[in-house]
């Protein structure tokens, strides 16, 4: 399927969570500048500053709904300006929650000055809401929620649904704690979302008196991508991205299940979250299993750099996604290297026999066909075998790699290798049991000559072997 930009809500933020893009991608830096210039009318603090993670009077902390959301807003407009710049572009876009400012904006319905704008406002309305709210994740489907709520009325309302069996409700943080007790001891799984209000809930309808006429100098246009929203659960028309909309974005239910949905029915499987830490990933492929769609997320915590970008691109060429490696490596960077033949032409890369300088035969001898073992010989008096060999640091260079407190040992494993060698020649594929009973040592200068005899067969074709140096 084609890809879908997903712009997440709050959550996905982390100190510094930009610096690394900053210095590593062009695209993501001009971006969060041109999103610096935007913003800093609106909030007159530098939202650079705060990717980076700068310290100081004038760069407020990474906490207040005022600045997280604008920081979002930026991360995300940078986030797929750099994606884009490596070859990947979005068939589709979608947000949840203040993540759909972001998403307007990439895919044209708002402007970068009215994304800003909007964004701005936004938070600062909110952020002069009095701290009485709280947000609570449930584990049920949203039905189940629903019945429960009902004690409540109002006061409680489910705010996200995102997924068949998750859903957060959202209302006053007093109403909240008495649900989580009632579901707790239910056995019902639930948590507290990290968040100091309750979005899209009655407690926003503050929100919502003077915002609308704040936003009146919006204007949403036709989008270049299709803008799929979380507040009708559906594609919509950039064009109707106006001052009212964005007053449902704040006080609506967020139907992200039902806009996965939607996208995954329109063809759309592939899904990358734009975000610092990917939040909605579980979400997402829990609605992508029988669909088999791909969710990849962007960065990480404490995962920042442009290398993490690459490998999410190695996790799409993998998955079936065509990644451009013209625009991840340039049109100037040479042919894309030929694969490795080991993994599809049958060569043999362990030791194999070399041409003694002396023919075995010469001495009465059989050539033992092992490059540690140099000749083979059937004892005269009984069915016997004896092998004889040379080992050496400077004839098998390989064997200075198993070094004990400075001293090389022949390992464990040759001597085994030894003993096979002797047992296929005379017609013995198994080593049932074998003791080392003390290390093979090599010197560092001269060889170690060894004997492998091997005895007559027993009644059941047994024969022992022993090993001496």
């Amino acid at each position: 399927g084609s890809v879908v930009f997903v712009f997440p809500g709050q959550g996905s933020q982390w100190a510094a969570m930009g610096r690394a893009l900053l210095e590593e991608s062009e695209a993501f830096a001009d971006a969060i500048a041109a999103c610096d210039a935007a913003l800093l009318p609106h909030t007159g603090w530098s939202v650079t500053s705060v990717l980076r993670g700068d310290e100081g009077e004038d760069v407020p902390p990474l906490v207040r709904v005022d600045v997280v959301q604008p920081v979002l807003f930026a991360m995300g407009v940078g986030l797929a300006a750099a994606w884009r710049s490596l070859g990947l572009e979005p068939a589709a876009v979608v947000g949840h929650s203040v993540g759909e400012i972001a998403a307007a904006v990439v895919c044209g319905a708002l402007s970068l000055e009215d994304g800003a704008q909007l964004v701005a406002v936004r938070g600062q309305r909110i952020a002069s809401i009095p701290d009485s709210g709280a947000m609570l994740s449930v584990q049920l489907p949203e039905a189940e929620v629903a019945e429960r709520l009902a004690p409540w009325g109002e006061v409680l309302t489910i705010g996200v649904v995102n997924g068949p069996d998750s859903a957060v409700v959202s209302g006053e943080a007093s109403a909240i704690a008495e649900l989580e007790s009632t579901l707790q001891a239910d056995g019902v799984f639930c948590r507290r979302v990290r968040i100091g209000f309750a979005a899209h809930s009655t407690q926003m309808d503050g929100v919502l008196e003077g915002l609308e006429a704040a936003l009146s100098s919006l204007r949403p246009g036709a989008s270049t991508v299709p803008f799929y929203s979380s507040v009708t659960g559906g594609p919509l028309d950039g064009a109707s991205l106006d001052a009212a909309y964005w007053c449902r974005n704040v006080r609506d239910t967020v139907r992200f299940d039902a806009v996965v949905q939607s996208l995954l029915s329109d063809g759309h499987g592939v899904f990358v979250e734009q975000g610092g830490h990917p939040v909605l990933t579980l979400p997402l492929t829990e609605a992508c299993v029988e669909t088999a769609g791909v969710v990849v997320g962007s960065l990480r915590r404490d995962e920042g750099a442009l290398a993490t970008l690459h490998r999410t691109l190695g996790v799409l060429h993998t998955q079936g996604h065509p990644v451009d490696w013209a625009a991840l490596h340039g049109e100037s960077s040479g042919a894309i290297a030929a694969l490795p033949t080991y993994a599809f032409q049958r060569q043999r890369y362990w030791l194999e026999a070399t041409a003694s300088v002396t023919d075995a035969s010469d001495l009465g001898l059989s050539s033992a066909a092992h490059p540690l073992l140099g000749a083979a010989t059937p004892l005269a008096d009984s069915d016997g075998f004896l092998f004889t060999g040379r080992l050496s640091v400077s004839d098998h260079r390989w064997l200075a790699d198993h070094t004990v407190f400075d001293t090389v040992l022949v390992p464990g494993t040759g001597l085994l290798e030894l003993v096979l060698a002797a047992g296929r020649t005379v017609g013995c594929t198994t080593v049932s049991d074998l003791t080392l009973a003390a290390p093979l040592v090599l010197p560092e200068r001269g060889a170690v000559r060894v004997q492998l005899h091997v005895e007559a067969p027993d009644g059941q074709g047994h024969r022992t072997v022993a090993l001496y140096s």
